[in-house]
């Protein structure tokens, strides 16, 4: 599921504390955002309602479990932490923008190098940035040449390791020498 959490907050009514999410689609998170409460956002209630195999409930049980599957892990660790962990590359920490290009792009749910490099046409055309398919594809690109970057450093660590191998295996298959006879010499006959 394709979606971008925007915030969580705590909210108190009657004495009781309840936590509510913002999210939204990630292509338009701009135009649509959606304010619950975690309460609700958990499938479980809903699956332990529909013991009786009720048909209409399968499709949302399934819609609700791929949507808790990308807010859950992102809550527990907002209750543990206070604040949403990001997925990635923090936008705010890449040289690529300037401060001001982070601010419009986090106001817009864009928080990672990894989100502006996914983002739909759709969104670009949305957000009031100049030139910002230049800068999804500068994100593109930065992702790429990091990704061959480690990869480099992986065969790197990989033919170190093959080298050590061989030469332990060169140790190992090495002819040995004939192994010298123990005791006394035999005496031979005259």
């Amino acid at each position: 599921m394709d979606i971008v959490i925007l915030n969580f907050e705590t909210v108190y009514k009657n004495g009781k504390a309840r936590d509510r999410v913002y999210f939204g689609p990630r292509d338009g998170i701009q135009n649509s955002v959606t304010v619950d409460y975690i309460a609700n956002m958990d499938p479980t209630s809903l699956i332990e309602q529909d013991e009786g195999g009720n048909q209409n409930l399968g499709s949302k049980i399934n819609y609700m479990r791929a949507r808790w599957a990308v807010i859950e892990p992102a809550y527990n660790a907002w209750k543990a932490s206070g604040e949403i962990p990001e997925n990635g590359i923090p936008i705010k920490a890449w040289a690529g923008v300037n401060s001001d290009q982070a601010r419009v792009l986090v106001q817009h749910g864009i928080k990672s190098v990894e989100d502006l490099a996914a983002m739909g046409d759709s969104a670009v055309t949305k957000i009031p940035l100049p030139d910002l398919r230049s800068l999804r594809e500068q994100a593109k690109t930065f992702l790429d040449g990091r990704g061959a970057a480690e990869m480099a450093g992986e065969v790197s660590n990989l033919r170190e390791e093959l080298e050590a191998a061989k030469a332990l295996l060169a140790e190992l298959t090495k002819p040995k020498e004939p192994a010298k006879p123990r005791g006394r010499p035999k005496a031979e006959a005259a």
